[in-house]
């Protein structure tokens, strides 16, 4: 007998059962364990098949080796990661391969999700991917108009993401028919180019996503007034006293003479009509005493400007009992306008007070009139300081409504350096939620051009390659009546880092803007 058919014998006299252990044992070098489970495929053919208010529905091809799927959703992103992911929401178990996750935070904001395919013991990820939840229809729309105060909208209801704004000339909204959409959280919109004494009828709906809400009933409202287009821009330039400071993350600040040239090129080549100026009250001439005149930041400026570019008088003159600098200024095309009254405003006391400098202007051609302000909140993060930034936004908010009475209702268009955004770095944002209890819409929001560069943050931290992701502390916020056509943040930028020298720790924002006269 063979060696080999001595061990086919001992097997046959094993019965069945030991012929099955012995081609088991004898194949587990090439196979490995019997016991070891597939890992499901990587789910695909993901698509979003119904949303709803406080959830949403997916189908995808079955994965192979799945018996199970489920959903994971946040509005955060980075909590889908596979490290922190088992803290989010999920979804029940669903055998098939459509699932449904119910239960989200109503939020106009986008959901983030991914899918599990679950086998036995393994489970396989799909992309992160992202869906909004369904939007409700506006309520309560309602329109206002007069001739200075310029005709606007007004709706409550839950906040979405965006609202379209549609006008038409006709009460079945078929003719002459405009639709504009707004970001602004406001829940407000004032369109422009109407025709003065024409009836028009608006309606809106909401937005997230692809999804829309229903339109609310048309209201109708006669335009009273006629436009003023101005283009404005806010820019703190950096005082003077930070020349050679190291920012931290960032360069060393320059030295004035070569910052201030860059800062009369972006003014100069933006086309602004109305420049509201922060941190501009250094003087740049000489080091001097308090009680000798100098050359102010602000004024350095106007003078290589040139043309009819003037300083607002918004301070008592540097030298004159009683004078002081607040760092916050308005220049203007002094061809374009005349100054008729002018003054500064304390927001804040205490041993760090806060101004915004305020100007009347009468455009030369036609009498129209408008209130450009130039503010400048407390800096640096925290809740009290949020706070504070509401309570300053809130006195700021009132003297510009006592303004606006004595001068007979001329509109105003607030610029500035707010030292506020949404986000971690401010739980509250208390400028915006002042201004969004005013009806004031934030101009990035409303505008109907938005450039690219908002994609940059409004203070670039004196970095070479300035920071993108999109959080603006520096303003120009539009009242009811006031219209925005465009939003932009001019940088010299080549393939996304600045070319030369950085000018100041904060970029310039310009719109252009549209006032009732």
């Amino acid at each position: 007998m063979t060696p080999s058919s001595g061990r086919l014998l001992s097997a046959r006299r094993c019965g069945v059962a030991g012929l099955g252990l012995a081609l088991v044992v004898g194949l587990s070098g090439l196979a490995g364990p019997a016991s070891a489970a597939p890992t499901p495929s990587k789910p695909s053919g993901i698509r979003v098949a119904s949303v709803a208010d406080r959830g949403f529905t997916v189908t995808l091809r079955a994965s192979a080796h799945a018996t199970g799927y489920r959903i994971w959703a946040s509005t955060t992103k980075s909590r889908l990661a596979l490290s922190t992911i088992g803290g989010t929401t999920a979804s029940a178990r669903s055998a098939r391969p459509r699932v449904t996750i119910g239960g989200l935070a109503v939020t106009s904001a986008p959901y983030y999700y991914r899918v599990q395919a679950i086998g036995k013991g393994k489970t396989r990820y799909s992309d992160v991917m992202t869906t909004s939840l369904r939007v409700g229809a506006p309520t309560g729309l309602r329109s206002t108009s007069s001739a200075t105060g310029g005709l606007a909208l007004t709706w409550g209801g839950r906040p979405a993401a965006r609202y379209d704004v549609q006008q038409a000339t006709d009460a079945a909204m078929s003719r002459g028919v405009r639709t504009w959409s707004t970001r602004s959280v406001s829940q407000s919109f004032s369109p422009y180019g109407l025709a003065r004494g024409t009836t028009y009828w608006f309606r809106v709906r909401a937005g997230n996503g692809s999804s829309t809400s229903t339109w609310t009933t048309p209201v109708s409202q006669v335009a009273r007034s006629r436009d003023l287009s101005v283009r404005v821009m806010t820019y703190n330039v950096l005082r003077r006293g930070a020349d050679g400071k190291a920012y931290d993350g960032g360069e060393r600040v320059a030295p004035w003479s070569q910052r201030g040239p860059a800062v009369v090129r972006t003014i100069a080549a933006s086309g602004a009509d109305v420049v509201g100026l922060q941190e501009a009250s250094d003087w740049t001439d000489r080091a001097t005493r308090s009680s000798v005149p100098g050359q102010r930041q602000a004024d350095w400026i106007r003078a290589r400007l040139g043309g009819g570019w003037t300083t607002a008088s918004t301070e008592v003159t540097p030298g004159t009992r009683g004078w002081r600098r607040t760092g916050r200024y308005v220049l203007f095309d002094g061809g374009r306008f005349a100054q008729q009254a002018a003054g500064s405003w304390t927001l804040a006391g205490g041993s760090n007070p806060t101004y915004a400098a305020w100007a009347v202007l009468r455009e030369r051609s036609t009498g129209a009139r408008m209130i450009a302000i130039s503010a400048h909140l407390v800096p640096e993060d925290g809740a009290s300081l949020d706070r504070r930034r509401l309570a300053e936004t809130e006195t700021l908010l009132a003297r510009a409504a006592a303004l606006r009475a004595s001068q007979g209702g001329a509109q105003v268009v607030y610029l500035g350096d707010f030292n506020s955004a949404v986000g971690k770095r401010h739980p509250l944002d208390g400028p915006g939620v002042a201004f969004r209890r005013a009806r004031v819409a934030d101009g990035v929001q409303a505008a109907q051009s938005v450039s690219a560069r908002a994609r940059y943050n409004s203070a670039n931290q004196l970095r070479r390659t300035p920071p993108a992701t999109g959080i603006h502390i520096d303003h120009v916020f539009a009242p009811l009546g006031v219209g925005v056509r465009s939003w932009d943040m001019p940088l010299a930028l080549r393939s996304g880092r600045f070319t030369g020298v950085i000018a100041s720790d904060h970029n310039a924002v310009v719109s252009d803007v549209v006032l009732p006269w």
